[in-house]
């Protein structure tokens, strides 16, 4: 069970207002004691989950819960200010002060709690102080307003963007600075086009509006720093730094900005993409040369050669120098370019759904996008994880690429695992894992996460997803990489492998094969369900092929019986889905319930196999296949089989055509597999509707007639066969309907 602690954010001796270090809490996501008793206390009886008062004297500001265990200061790298080091001194403190990680959650109203000390138990506040910050989530509230980078001097509503106080953040979540030569060009073009206006001379300015920003709610960190993460935004607000830094090192005496310093924004997407802004933003002259890989610098060029235009433009005064012009730019760039400021106070996933209601330019995101930034926030407000869970998610991601990468070098660009695949096979690992409703199978996996989510992170309560609010449910990462892993090997693994020699390769392939063309394709992924639920099992491939095999047979000839059993079967398959990732149930117990199903269809079946069946495309695919298959099974290596039955171009051939010399009675016998095989499209095209001694060899020899086929059936039709009556066709269709019918339920 979780504890609620106090804990005390001034940090000296006589505990004076002045001595607060909240906002070293604040920025780092960190608390921490020093007191020697209370230290050894904490480290002790603190654990992950807990929650905190976080007070100020005798009012609480603020709420928190614990992401990790406690640890000493040295194991912590702060960002600490100068005016936090006057009060706490790091170096001096690290190796005995203690601290844990935290979600803090500021309070609209505190909280008056009268305790002293560093840190002790809030029994008292308890109730209040877990409320307080599980209904986090709850919170949700649009503001909207007109800016500009700095306050216009006229007096009007309009509110400044760069107010000194709020750092940018560009979140884990975005993707990298992107805008290339052309977006930059357009967009500082427009601008200076702007400032000039449609008439001459510098009073002519024409007020710009640049589009929308969505940003979060405001984080405090103390009343002189706030951050805010821009949600939609950041290439225009990146742009605009770049433009200012730019515009500073050209007119360095311009009073506009002279005293500006370039620490409003900050990004966190990555190590290298912050470093990049850092160096460039660092710059003391354009004499400096960085990185040629280095995006900001890059487009700094290209605004450098855009900025010419200001002093050169034909209608620029040549009695007004050069800085005046780049300094009235300046001004026209802090005052008269125009935002609409939207800031929401919300989650992550609420803030989305605003982002796609606004859906002003900026983030494209697709299916996979969105489950990457709701997983970040399942693992950050319901697992209780730190930034660092970003991370975990963006390393899934970049195995994929790094998989298809090498995967492409040697196979003509080819892919060979879809990360949205993946997550549609988790999707039916999940719901027969936590036994979800059944219905769910039928959604669409985006759909799925997207419900699961809303439900996960209080967003929404949906119908068939109330399970998951069990503390039991867990969507894992490490679950996912798993699949990845699966995804690649089977789709890799050559059916010749010594991993499958422990069982017959050639049966699994055709039945993995065959279900795809059955009514029933769609679960052509169990197989990936299958090596999950047995992948540590030494025998897991033996396992997979038993059961793909029993299931093809299931699958196979209730398509052919399709009329009276698509709910039975769906249902069917469903159940079989829950009952392997059950890991009481035995997989011996599966195909016990594998084979009752097939007992069902048994009086049935028969009379199925040999009707009419050119008429039916699924039925006339699976028995010429399968027909076939047991022809080739014996004499064929398992990768011409799976060529021939399924990657060679065939048609389904009669044997005795229309235009025979002599018509058939029997319509239906002429359209069953007694009549009927596979056939390469080539060959079939070419020898068209002749009689079959013509088809059985070409007079021409060009290798078009039955004797050239790869196929056994007709090669063997071919060699012992003179003419084709409607007895030899009667004879083959109890023949081939019997060895069929034997295959399914031997």
């Amino acid at each position: 069970m979780a504890n609620v602690w106090k804990i005390g954010s001034r940090w000296s001796e006589y505990g004076s207002r002045n001595s607060s270090i909240l906002s070293i809490f604040r920025r780092n996501n960190i608390v921490f004691v020093g007191e020697e008793n209370a230290s050894k206390r904490f480290i002790h009886e603190v654990k992950k989950g807990d929650y905190f008062a976080i007070a100020d004297g005798y009012e609480v500001v603020a709420v928190a819960k614990a992401l990790d265990v406690p640890k000493y200061l040295n194991n912590y790298r702060l960002d600490i200010k100068k005016y936090e080091s006057e009060i706490f001194d790091y170096e001096e403190c690290k190796d005995w002060t203690v601290g844990v990680r935290v979600k803090i959650i500021d309070l609209d109203d505190s909280i008056w709690y009268e305790n002293r000390g560093s840190f002790s138990a809030a029994n008292q506040i308890w109730d209040d102080v877990i409320e307080l910050y599980e209904n986090q989530n709850n919170k949700f509230s649009i503001n909207s307003s007109t800016c500009t980078l700095f306050r216009r001097e006229r007096h009007d509503s309009t509110k400044s963007l760069l107010d000194v106080h709020t750092r940018y953040i560009i979140p884990v979540y975005q993707r990298p600075y992107s805008w290339q030569e052309e977006q930059v060009k357009t967009f500082v073009s427009d601008l200076i086009s702007g400032f000039w206006g449609n008439n001459s001379g510098f009073n002519y300015s024409e007020p710009m509006f640049i589009g929308t920003m969505q940003l979060s709610s405001k984080k405090i960190i103390d009343k002189n720093e706030y951050w805010q993460e821009v949600i939609d935004g950041q290439q225009r607000l990146t742009t605009l730094t770049i433009l200012l830094k730019e515009l500073r090192l050209l007119s360095p005496n311009c009073n506009k900005i002279k005293r500006l310093e370039f620490e409003w924004l900050e990004t966190q997407i990555n190590k290298t993409q912050n470093n990049y802004l850092i160096d460039y933003l660092s710059i003391k002259n354009t004499e400096e040369v960085k990185s040629k890989n280095n995006p900001y610098f890059k487009n700094a060029l290209y605004i450098r050669d855009l900025l010419k235009g200001l002093y050169d433009n034909e209608r620029n005064d040549c009695s007004n120098n050069k800085c005046d012009v780049v300094d009235r730019f300046i001004d026209y760039i802090c005052n008269d370019v125009f935002f609409v400021v939207i800031e929401t106070c919300a989650g992550l996933s609420k803030t989305l759904k605003i982002f796609d209601t606004i859906n002003t330019a900026g983030l494209d995101l697709n299916g996979s996008d969105l489950f990457k930034l709701r997983m970040y926030e399942y693992l950050k407000d319901v697992k209780d994880e730190d930034n660092n869970a970003f991370e975990k998610i963006n390393a899934i991601y970049h195995k994929v690429d790094r998989i298809n990468q090498n995967y492409s070098k040697s196979h003509e660009g080819q892919q060979i695992v879809n990360i949205n695949d993946v997550l549609d096979y988790y999707k039916d690992v999940l719901i027969a894992k936590y036994d979800l409703p059944n219905v769910l199978f039928t959604y669409d996996w985006t759909t799925f996460y997207e419900r699961l989510f809303d439900v996960l992170l209080g967003v929404k309560n949906w119908d068939n997803f109330t399970k998951v609010s069990s503390p039991d449910f867990n969507i894992d990462i490490n679950e996912i990489e798993s699949l990845i892993d699966i995804c690649y090997q089977w789709n890799t693994m050559p059916w010749d492998a010594e991993q499958l020699m422990n069982c017959d390769p050639k049966e699994m392939m055709f039945a993995y094969n065959l279900i795809s063309c059955s009514r029933y394709s769609r679960y052509q992924k169990i197989v990936y369900l299958i090596l999950f639920r047995y992948n540590q099992d030494s025998g897991k491939y033996r396992i997979l092929s038993d059961l793909l095999v029993a299931l093809n047979k299931v699958l196979f000839i209730y398509s052919i019986g399709y009329a009276r059993s698509i709910y039975e079967i769906h249902s069917f398959m469903q159940t079989i889905q829950k009952h392997i990732m059950n890991y009481s149930y035995s997989y011996e117990q599966v195909l016990i319930d594998i084979h009752a199903q097939m007992d069902k269809s048994k009086e049935w079946a028969e009379e199925e196999l040999k009707k009419n069946i050119i008429e039916k495309t699924v039925w006339k695919r699976l028995i010429c296949i399968t027909s076939e298959f047991l022809k080739l099974r014996k004499r064929r290596s398992v990768n011409t089989v799976e060529d021939l039955l399924f990657y060679t171009e065939y048609d389904i051939e009669h044997i005795h055509a229309n235009a025979d010399e002599k018509e058939w009675s029997d319509y239906d016998l002429q359209n069953s597999i007694g009549n009927l095989c596979m056939l390469e499209s080539d060959i079939n095209r070419s020898i068209g509707n002749k009689s079959f001694s013509d088809k059985k060899q070409s007079s021409k020899d060009d290798g078009m007639d039955y004797m050239h086929s790869k196929y056994a059936t007709i090669r063997e039709l071919a060699k012992h066969q003179n003419k084709w009556s409607e007895r030899d066709a009667l004879h083959r269709l109890e023949k081939e309907s019997n060895r069929i019918f034997n295959f399914l339920f031997e």
